[in-house]
């Protein structure tokens, strides 16, 4: 079948779609599993090629990728990004120790929920990411040279 992207929608078996062009790349939104509108993407990371394309996902499709965990260890670029997060996160949690004062607390507080605001679609999510650990960093770093300057003002 031949997409006709002149059109800004068509309606196929009863189900609207909307179709859109930019830069070069086409988009479909389609929402069927949703029941509001969404483009699907699907990325692959293969060596050093990332794989690109828009997909609509059936629920079929989706129980069938569900049970694919060997696809995880065959690809070991999956997810790479997120996992690499996580990792970062767990070893800034792993930092924490309860402070005793309530400004340091707040602080680490404020440092931990950071990844609450990391949600979306790979294109959203991974600038929120980014922006999350470099607010951690600065967080943290600020909260270091306090407290060494506590310690200095101490001695």
């Amino acid at each position: 079948m031949l997409g006709d992207f002149s059109k800004s929608a068509v309606t196929l078996k009863g189900s609207p779609y909307r179709l859109r062009v930019k830069d070069g790349d086409y988009f479909i939104t389609e929402s069927y599993l949703s029941g509001k509108e969404q483009e699907r993407r699907v990325e692959f990371t293969l060596g050093s090629r990332t794989i690109r394309f828009k997909i609509k996902c059936r629920p079929w499709m989706l129980r069938l990728m569900r049970r694919g965990k060997f696809l995880r260890r065959m690809l070991p670029a999956w997810h790479a990004k997120e996992r690499a997060f996580r990792s970062w996160y767990f070893d800034v949690a792993d930092q924490f120790a309860a402070p005793a004062d309530s400004a340091s607390y707040a602080t680490w507080l404020k440092v931990l929920r950071l990844p609450e605001e990391v949600t979306g679609y790979r294109e959203v999510r991974y600038p929120k990411m980014e922006l999350a650990q470099k607010r951690a960093e600065e967080m943290l770093a600020s909260f270091s040279n306090q407290h060494a300057s506590k310690k200095m003002e101490s001695l």
